[in-house]
């Protein structure tokens, strides 16, 4: 036989494999074998995730029980499966002690991705935890169980769920301490004499490169010494009052001490939040996430780790992928009700979009919620909006719709929900978006506030309402805090999702100086804000903030744009004019005389006197300036007060690092607040407060003769505070921001 006989016998006759036995396949087969037999097969590209549930809070209450830690799943996923889809990715938040829900417990929230839940952590035995301030002794139930408290006889931990995690450590009364809460991977320690239960221990993943420790559960209370908790979890009391909060992601808190029934110098430690996070190949993939993650590369892949809720999209690359643009504001003041208008560039190729108008909250109720499905809109086109600010009576619009605020009695149209019943002295909760405030249960139980819009391209609630006051308050509604919900009256937004293989680029570009402007190719359409100088003041009143004026402006690429910035008022003179794109803000006034200056069409404020003169406000870009209050006299102990100044207008930016957020949360043409003439027979003047967003305040002199001059001003467009008559006190100069 040559030697290529005997390479071709020895290597390259295929085997069979028949019935455990293996035999050679005759030669004369091997040409009718395709070519695809000889290739070496590659393993098809997989997403591989992890899944974990909050940590569950330690309690107290005796000597509490510690946490448990939120289940853990992990599994892989074909990337053909996965490509083009939109998944909901929900991260469980951390749980809280002393905090009451309705439901009885602190346990940690959920995480859910692709179809799969890790459950949250139980929450330890002890006081806190229930609505009604009612003890519970034993350990919460949960993917782990919390371990049992002190509190009587011997208190059993919670149960675990199969396949999650195990069950909680029982606590002693006998003992003087609580039990270890359940791990992810193993169960809590019953106390001993003296001595908290130890937490179970959770699961290690290295998914992100590194071995990590998720959904440990937290160490027991003790007399003596307090349980250990599992890696990142916290430890139990010893002897004193507090458990320790986790750290690892869904790991349980440690069980605190607590003296007397109903105090809370004795709390549990904190569960941590739950993660969800993927891994997958980078060649040939990108992706988009509307809620918080951080990114990073281990060896040939993308490791995503999600730590809030949100939406997913994943594509081969150069595909269209799920793009999210936010309008906004984080302003909850008084004296405004709505932004000024903004506009947003539609991008090439985008001809429908999926959005929601929410409207703000003035106080309780969740503001109102308008769904846009399959809007059709135009590449290229402007479109204008404008949101409510919190605390305001105020209108979120958009796209030719309207979104109102909501109030003390109800949410705000058109997802108008009633408030809930009241119970003798508790509260019903304050209805919401996506449903009525719950009625008080109780005469010392709040309701619970209506639950939120629910828009499922970003995977969040809009327009929660509040809970009910009472001696254990409702809990609030489920809504994104900052949009439109009742909390703390905040503003409402506007969410614009659409299908693009390009990721939002807007920028705003901020002139402090003159200068030119060239639209980058492709821009056709620009939102321009033009902010005047604010005028100087020698007097006593206060200067006038300088002019605001907004629009739309269409640009050519190619072409140069004159811009032009006024210089701020001096030695009492006015503020210059600024100008962009047609658009012309006229400076603000300044003087020397007592009564506040004037901004545009808006007037400054009158003076007062007595036995000494305090000057009026000047007007800001938005509002009329204020008059003064004249002292009581000679001898007299009252003091005056000089005018405030007007307030300014709100502008807005995007974001310069996220490209897809608008915020409205600076001021420009805040009017400078009036100064006062000391007298020595008098009491001591008061001067005047700047505009909102400014640092006008008057000049003024105290009771011992000394003069404090007005504050700069630093916000653009800001009239100058009086100067109390000594010296000057120059306007700022204006701005223009072009944002497209």
């Amino acid at each position: 036989m040559s030697r290529i006989s005997k390479f071709i016998a020895i290597f390259l006759i295929p085997f069979i494999a028949t019935g455990g036995l293996i035999k050679q396949a005759p030669l004369a087969n091997m040409g009718q074998m395709p070519f695809s037999f000889w290739k070496v097969s590659t393993a098809p590209a997989t997403l591989n995730y992890l899944i974990v549930g909050g940590g569950g809070a330690g309690n107290y209450g005796g000597y509490g029980g510690g946490g448990a830690g939120g289940g853990v799943i992990s599994g892989s996923m074909l990337m053909s499966a996965v490509v083009g889809n939109i998944y909901p990715i929900t991260v469980g938040l951390d749980s809280f002690n002393n905090t009451f829900y309705p439901s009885g417990t602190n346990n940690g929230q959920n995480s859910s991705a692709f179809g799969y839940t890790a459950y949250g952590g139980g929450q330890g035995g002890g006081y806190g935890g229930h609505y009604d301030g009612s003890q519970i002794y034993t350990g919460a139930n949960g993917s782990s169980g919390g371990g049992g408290s002190s509190l009587s006889g011997t208190s059993s931990g919670g149960s675990g769920t199969s396949g999650q995690g195990y069950s909680g450590g029982s606590g002693s009364n006998s003992y003087y301490s609580g039990g270890g809460g359940g791990g992810a991977g193993g169960a809590g320690s019953n106390a001993t004499s003296g001595h908290g239960g130890n937490g179970g221990q959770g699961i290690t993943s290295s998914i992100t490169g590194t071995a990590y420790v998720y959904g440990a559960g937290g160490g027991g209370a003790g007399s003596t010494t307090g349980g250990t908790g599992g890696t990142g979890a916290g430890n139990g009391s010893s002897g004193s009052n507090y458990g320790g909060s986790a750290t690892n992601y869904g790991a349980g808190g440690g069980g605190g001490k607590n003296n007397s029934y109903g105090g809370y110098n004795g709390s549990g430690g904190d569960g941590a939040q739950g993660v969800v996070i993927i891994s997958f190949p980078s060649s040939g993939y990108s992706f988009t996430y509307n809620g918080g993650y951080s990114i990073s590369t281990v060896g040939s892949n993308t490791v995503v780790t999600f730590t809030s809720s949100g939406t997913l999209n994943i594509n081969v690359s150069g595909g269209s992928l799920l793009q999210t643009v936010i309008i906004y504001s984080d302003l909850s003041i008084s004296g405004y009700d709505s932004t000024p208008t903004m506009g947003w560039n539609c991008p090439s190729g985008v001809t429908s979009v999926n959005a929601i108008i929410v409207g703000d909250s003035q106080s309780g109720g969740g503001g109102g919620v308008t769904v846009l499905s399959n809007y059709s809109v135009t590449a290229g086109n402007m479109y204008d909006f404008q949101v409510g600010i919190g605390g305001g009576a105020g209108t979120s619009t958009g796209f030719g719709n309207s979104s109102y605020y909501g109030t003390t009695s109800s949410s705000g149209s058109p997802t108008s929900h009633s408030n809930g019943s009241n119970n003798g002295s508790a509260y019903g909760g304050y209805g919401g978006a996506g449903g009525a405030g719950g009625n008080a249960p109780s005469s010392s139980v709040g309701g619970v506030g209506g639950i939120g819009y629910y828009f499922s391209y970003t995977n969040q609630y809009y327009g929660g309402g509040v809970g009910g006051n009472a001696t254990y308050s409702g809990y609030n509604g489920y809504g994104t805090w900052g949009h439109g919900s009742g909390g703390a009256s905040y503003s409402g937004s506007i969410v614009i999702t659409y299908m693009s293989p390009s990721a939002p680029n807007n920028n705003t570009a901020n002139y402090f100086n003159s200068n030119i402007f060239n639209p980058p190719s492709g821009i056709t359409h620009v939102f321009v804000q033009v902010s005047a100088g604010g005028g100087g003041t020698t007097g006593l009143g206060g200067a006038g903030g300088g002019g605001l004026v907004s629009g739309d402006a269409t640009v050519s690429y190619g072409t140069y744009y004159s811009i032009t910035v006024g210089a701020g008022g001096t030695s009492g003179g006015n503020g210059q004019n600024s100008s962009a794109f047609g658009y012309t803000a006229s400076g603000g006034s300044g003087g020397s005389g007592d009564n506040g200056n004037n901004s545009g069409s808006y007037t400054g404020g009158n003076s007062a006197s007595n036995s000494f003169v305090q000057g009026g406000g000047g007007a800001g870009a938005g509002q009329n300036g204020y008059d003064a209050t004249a002292d009581g006299g000679s001898g007299s102990g009252s003091s005056g007060q000089g005018g405030n100044g007007g307030n300014a207008v709100i502008i807005g930016y995007w974001l310069g690092s996220y490209k897809n957020i608008f915020v409205f949360d600076a001021f420009a043409g805040g009017g400078g607040g009036g100064g006062n003439a000391w007298d020595d027979s008098s009491a001591n003047g008061v001067p005047g407060n700047g505009g909102k967003g400014s640092y006008g305040t008057g000049g003024w002199y105290d009771s011992g003769g000394s003069y404090h001059a007005a504050y700069d001003n630093s916000n653009s467009g800001n009239g100058s505070g009086a100067s109390g008559g000594v010296g000057t006190n120059n306007g700022a100069k204006g701005a223009v921001f072009i944002s497209y």
